[in-house]
């Protein structure tokens, strides 16, 4: 980059000298001093100032004028980037080229200050200093001073802060008997991730299959009481209902849970069972309940069969009517039993004989009373009745009931 500096001292050309310095008013002398600072500062950039530019003339710049305006100076910093200083002298050059440049720069905002100072203590703006041919103080015009001090200030501080980058690549890239070289630019970054995306954690889901098949062997055990939420106590389980042909609600609960986990699980949903098998005792209904809170779970469904009276058909989903963990948990569990209700639709009747609509809900169930999240019972029947019976006991019909649970769960997911 090369900057050309033209001197013109005041409107006529060249400054004018004071006549005497007795005479001098204090708006001449101001003219005076102003003219003195602005041929110093010039004088470093048309005539060179001899340390600085003999600094330069170590990495190999002509700090000389190349036409009598100094014009090489402003651009010896640029220069200099296309020249490789080899080894340590190359080192040392650049940075005795990088203190010069610095030096000048001190140099320059020090007269430009001196300049200002005395424009300001006499009212008026040191780079508009002048004076007029019938001797009357007014703010001439120095056409380039200002401007031309202004563009030197800010390419020797770019120059120099380039320098100082590339001076520090230079000092730390080249090993012993290497030529120096300037590093190529960076290529482009791309800031697209290569890898997938952080996973986002897949919602638990607790299914609760209703009773356990060794729960009949072992009184002792399920008819122990518990807490049941509700500031009183109940039998730690029971043994469940059964068909009239003898298919019992502890083998369907855990054939549908286990068809539901699976489908859960495809569609990306963590699934967690009460019980692990159906050949053992409880667990109790108060842990059944309290489950899902401690694993962080999204939501609790319990599976059920019914077994009122032969007459009544269909099924129906229970909530806790409570609302013992809060409004808002109360209000996930109504949305969870809406979406189960409009999915079981499709399979089966609401019930005709319990609730509204194939809702209902009730104080007395510890598993829905102890839950910190939405929570509902699903009775997928009655298996008195001979039509949901049928219906439950074959494979088929159990297939169907965990496709339309496994359907609502997944709508009240938003998946």
């Amino acid at each position: 980059m090369f900057l050309e500096v033209r001197s013109a001292r005041s409107e006529a050309g060249e400054a004018e000298t004071p006549a005497g310095a007795a005479a001098e008013t204090p708006c001449e002398r101001a003219h005076r001093a102003g003219g003195q600072l602005v041929d110093r500062a010039l004088g470093v950039v048309e005539g060179g100032d001899d340390e600085v530019l003999q600094r330069l003339e170590v990495v190999g710049i002509d700090g000389g004028r190349r036409d009598g305006h100094g014009g090489d100076v402003a651009a010896a910093g640029h220069r200099g980037r296309d020249q490789a200083p080899t080894g340590r002298a190359g080192d040392l050059g650049t940075r005795q080229l990088l203190l010069g440049g610095d030096q000048l720069l001190l140099h320059l905002l020090r007269l430009l200050e001196e300049l200002r100072h005395v424009g300001l203590t006499t009212g008026k703006h040191a780079t508009r200093v002048g004076r007029r041919a019938d001797g009357a103080c007014h703010a001439g015009p120095m056409r380039w001073h200002g401007l031309a001090g202004a563009l030197l200030v800010l390419i020797l501080a770019g120059c120099s802060a380039s320098d100082a980058a590339v001076a520090r690549s230079a000092a730390a890239g080249p090993t012993a008997g290497t030529a120096a070289s300037f590093p190529a630019p960076s290529p482009a970054v791309d800031a697209t991730p290569s890898g997938p995306l952080a996973a986002v954690p897949a919602p638990v889901v607790v299914l609760d299959p209703g009773h356990n098949g060794g729960n009949a062997a072992h009184p002792e055990v399920v008819n122990a009481p518990v807490p049941d939420g509700a500031g009183g106590t109940k039998p730690c389980n029971t043994t469940g209902t059964a068909t009239d042909a003898g298919f019992p609600e502890h083998a369907f609960t855990w054939d549908v849970a286990l068809r539901v986990r699976d489908r859960l699980s495809a569609a990306g949903v963590t699934v967690v069972l009460t019980r692990q098998d159906d050949a053992g005792v409880g667990p109790c209904v108060d842990e059944r309940g309290e489950l899902a809170g401690r694993v962080g779970a999204a939501a609790f469904v319990s599976v059920h069969g019914d077994g009122a009276a032969a007459g009544g058909r269909g099924f129906h989903v229970i909530t806790s009517s409570l609302d013992p963990a809060g409004p808002q948990v109360a209000a996930g569990s109504a949305a969870l039993a809406t979406a189960v209700r409009d999915a079981m639709t499709a399979v089966e009747p609401v019930s005709s004989y319990v609730g509204s609509d194939g809702l209902d809900s009730r104080p007395d169930l510890a598993g829905l009373n102890l839950n910190a999240v939405p929570a509902v019972y699903v009775e997928c029947g009655n298996m008195r009745n001979a039509a949901d019976a049928a219906l439950m006991s074959a494979p088929e019909g159990r297939d169907a009931i965990a496709d339309r649970l496994t359907a609502g769960v997944l709508a009240f997911l938003g998946r």
